[in-house]
């Protein structure tokens, strides 16, 4: 039997929604917020357990953008729904999981991945130069990848490329819970 290997969710699911279903479809009308935290660890362990089947439910994929002189934040968009209708923005992201910067001879060169604590701590920002490191910040309907250094002119026009990965099967939280999984 043939298959296409995508199967398309409803995109608007809530984790709570979903949690909430459940009990619902057992009878269960009267649950906790405990009740609600015991569901959401055993969906976390239900996940890890058939990713770690070969189940999974995401896809990895390469992704690059142009650089820009003077420009170190970069915006890539998690749906088509999500941000802006312009031809050049980039879809389908959620997170980055490693980058290369490639220079005007075709060499890829590793950037190192760092923390919030690691770009805050470092002291100027605003230097130019050739990217060695970047710092990816999740939103709930965007992804931004922040360089450093930040792109010069011997740098506009170079690519970035990177290894993104794009949950098929995802969860929305709400706000307090996105604040509190950084």
């Amino acid at each position: 039997m043939a298959t296409s290997g995508i199967t398309t969710f409803e995109s608007n699911f809530f984790i709570d929604d979903i949690i909430t279903e459940a009990y619902e479809r057992i009878g269960r009308f009267d649950y906790s917020g405990n009740d609600i935290k015991t569901a959401r660890r055993s969906l976390n362990i239900m996940f890890q357990e058939w990713g770690n089947r070969g189940l999974h439910f995401w896809e990895v994929k390469n992704n690059s953008i142009t650089l820009v002189d003077g420009q170190s934040t970069y915006t890539m968009f998690r749906s088509t729904a999500d941000g802006t209708s312009s031809p050049n923005a980039v879809y389908g992201v959620d997170d980055i999981l490693e980058a290369v910067y490639r220079n005007s001879d075709n060499v890829d060169f590793s950037l190192t991945k760092i923390n919030r604590s690691g770009y805050q701590g470092l002291s100027s920002k605003t230097d130019t130069g050739t990217p060695t490191q970047y710092f990816v910040q999740r939103f709930i309907d965007k992804v931004t990848i922040t360089l450093y250094l930040t792109p010069g002119t011997s740098e506009a026009g170079k690519f970035i490329t990177w290894k993104s990965i794009k949950f098929n099967f995802r969860f929305k939280y709400c706000n307090c819970y996105r604040t509190w999984s950084w």
